[in-house]
């Protein structure tokens, strides 16, 4: 068990609702150092198909219920003898991806589709020139197809998430010079008009890692006393920080939070996080980094890749029915492709009655729905 130094709880001692914890170091179970596969209690179904309208396969997903959802599909357009990635169209579906119908089309590179009540939100990236890159986030209601501009800044922007119909956050990194762990997180309470940012607490000057959960948000923040975990809930205004290590390709939701190295699955149980499992799963390919993950109850589907931000690099799909304690793998390919660092999107999990679901593509056009469930005794 690591203690918290005692000059860093003086620092904190005047910052309300900043909370010091220590983590608290499960042993691992066996089968945590080698996932299991052999459970019959898994039920796995796999549906491969076809979309209708829907050929590029650089697309963002969204869904809102088990049938419809939105995509984000990129057009090439020539330049100069170049090719840029110019236009994109925002595309529905109604039947689970069997068939899609463009709603609107527009400039740039749509980077993030997300769903918040009764308003579809996305984010474009628009490069004029070599020089000249700026980003706009839009919002459209499900019954109005024209969009409206919410905000637009003169770079570009990553891990924009929704909270509720006023609040959103994004990070920022400066430029090529700023340093690995300096990135800036925003903040805006008001529609996206104005803009400030989430202060870290005391000496920490950036992030280097951000993931989100709901109304919380996971950023690894470091100073020179070492290397933490922040969790703030935007809602409560609560934040904590847990001693960590070098963390990346980080991943949340509900309660569980993933990160690189070892592939550590960690609990949020209301005050402590404790790592409920970790393995260093990788057949001779090397380890794997979780790229998303997806949590409903007690069925968990986390999807890795063997190299952070790359496609094509031996993808694996690994489950658990048990919150997240025991895993399974369950696909294994040259060709799944899954979403880089930072994006959100290319996969999506689709709602489902009893179990955990999710949509991608794996190489080609056509798209797989992959669904987790317990047998039922």
């Amino acid at each position: 068990m690591r203690a918290v130094p005692a000059g860093r709880k003086d620092d904190l001692s005047m910052i309300m609702n900043r909370v010091y914890v220590v983590i608290i170091l499960l042993p691992l179970l066996a089968t945590c150092g080698q996932p299991e596969e052999d459970d019959a209690s898994y039920v796995v179904t796999i549906e491969e198909f076809s979309p209708e309208n829907l050929s590029d396969i650089e697309r963002i997903f969204a869904f809102e219920s088990d049938g419809v959802g939105y995509a984000a599909s990129v057009v090439l357009t020539e330049r100069d003898g170049r090719y840029y990635r110019e236009n994109y169209v925002l595309s529905k579906t109604e039947d689970r991806g069997r068939t899609w119908t463009p709603v609107w089309k527009g400039k740039g590179e749509c980077t993030t589709v997300s769903i918040y009540g009764d308003y579809l939100y996305y984010v474009t990236h628009i490069s004029e020139d070599s020089n000249t890159t700026y980003s706009e986030i839009w919002r459209t209601g499900r019954d109005r197809i024209k969009p409206e501009l919410m905000s637009r800044f003169d770079y570009g922007i990553y891990g924009f998430h929704v909270f509720n119909d006023s609040t959103y956050t994004y990070g920022y990194h400066k430029d090529d010079n700023t340093p690995l762990g300096k990135d800036t997180l925003k903040i805006s309470n008001d529609f996206g008009k104005t803009w400030r940012n989430i202060e870290m607490p005391a000496d920490f000057s950036g992030i280097s890692g951000l993931a989100y959960s709901k109304d919380v948000i996971y950023a690894s923040v470091s100073d020179d006393k070492g290397i933490f975990l922040y969790r703030k809930d935007i809602v409560t205004g609560e934040e904590k920080l847990f001693p960590s290590k070098f963390m990346y390709s980080m991943q949340a939701s509900d309660n569980l939070f993933t990160t690189y190295p070892d592939m550590a699955f960690w609990e949020y149980d209301g005050g402590t996080m404790e790592i409920i499992s970790s393995f260093r799963w990788n057949r001779g390919y090397g380890p794997y980094h979780p790229a998303n993950l997806f949590k409903k109850g007690d069925l968990v589907i986390c999807v890795a890749s063997q190299y952070p931000g790359e496609v094509g690099k031996k993808q694996c799909i690994f489950g658990s029915i048990d919150g997240g304690y025991h895993w399974k793998p369950f696909l294994m390919g040259d060709d799944i492709r899954t979403n880089i660092l930072y994006e959100q999107g290319k996969i999506a999990e689709i709602p489902d009655k009893d179990g955990v679901s999710i949509i991608f593509g794996r190489g080609g056009s056509n798209l797989h729905i992959f669904t987790l469930k317990k047998k039922q005794e």
